[in-house]
């Protein structure tokens, strides 16, 4: 009896499949096999030095975007606490001097 695979499973196969898709160069400089979260066989590519290259530049690239979007996103200092009895103080004199007092 066959098993549905896992969410997992298909989203590795589909990166299998990108890795597949690079190029159809024989050259061998690399082999890449993929094995599910519980250790299951998944598939694997031969890749050439040109594939090896391009998905490494690609994942460079998007490890890359991924950091600067994560440090321009951080939140920022807190801002300072406000005394409230300052700020009460504050708005009375700015009333007064706006109704003409001092």
């Amino acid at each position: 009896m066959e098993r549905n695979p896992s969410h997992e499973e298909l989203r590795l196969a589909f990166l299998l499949d990108q890795f597949l898709a690079l190029s159809d160069d024989q050259d061998n400089a690399g082999r890449i096999i993929f094995r599910g979260p519980k250790g299951e066989y998944i598939g694997e590519a031969t890749l050439s030095a040109r594939d090896i290259e391009a998905a490494t530049d690609a994942l460079d690239s998007l490890n890359r975007y991924r950091q600067d979007l994560e440090e321009a996103t951080r939140p920022a200092d807190p801002l300072p606490q406000v005394d409230t009895t300052d700020m009460e103080q504050a708005l009375t004199q700015l009333e007064n001097l706006a109704n003409g007092g001092e």
